[in-house]
């Protein structure tokens, strides 16, 4: 499975996220984060075509997880994901499988994201309408599916060695 270059680019925003509010860690919501600073994907604009103000999505997700302090520079190749964004990553991929798609995308990481119970960035989206049964991303629930090689490797983007407990 290939990841899109807008997905090597969000992952580094990502990382950039996550040392900024203050994280030794890449959680679903410094992805989401990376989603709306990349700006161009096609999921920002679905965002925007529905109604979400981005400066007020961003606002409300950096309030909720900001820690005093930013992670420096120097320590940047400490920054790990999450086990949450480890099976986010995961759930992308399945749902580029699911849609026939051979390279995983950012519609993926929102399909994804929709299915995470564990982020701001997911309640924040089912509270503007995204998700459920119907509504913008509508989607079922779906659990992750374990693609190691797959997801090391979409990892490696970052710099970042994972090992995903089977």
């Amino acid at each position: 499975m290939k990841i899109s270059e807008e997905i090597e680019t969000i992952m580094e925003f990502a990382r950039e996220e996550a040392m900024r509010t203050g994280y030794f860690c890449i959680t679903p919501d410094h992805i989401f984060l990376g989603i709306l600073r990349e700006g161009r994907c096609e999921v920002v604009k679905n965002l925007e075509q529905n109604g979400i103000d981005l400066r007020d999505a961003k606002a409300e997700i950096e309030s909720a997880i900001f820690r005093s302090g930013e992670v420096p520079y120097s320590e940047a190749d400490s920054i790990r994901p999450c086990r949450e964004t480890d099976n986010l990553l995961s759930m992308a991929i399945a749902e580029a499988v699911k849609d026939g798609d051979s390279i995983t995308g950012c519609t993926h990481i929102l399909k994804a994201l929709l299915c995470d119970n564990t982020s701001v960035a997911g309640a924040y989206l089912h509270r503007h309408g995204f998700g459920g049964s119907t509504g913008p991303g509508a989607k079922q629930k779906q659990e992750p599916v374990k693609t190691p090689a797959n997801l090391n490797d979409l990892l490696s983007i970052v710099n970042i060695n994972s090992n995903i407990v089977s």
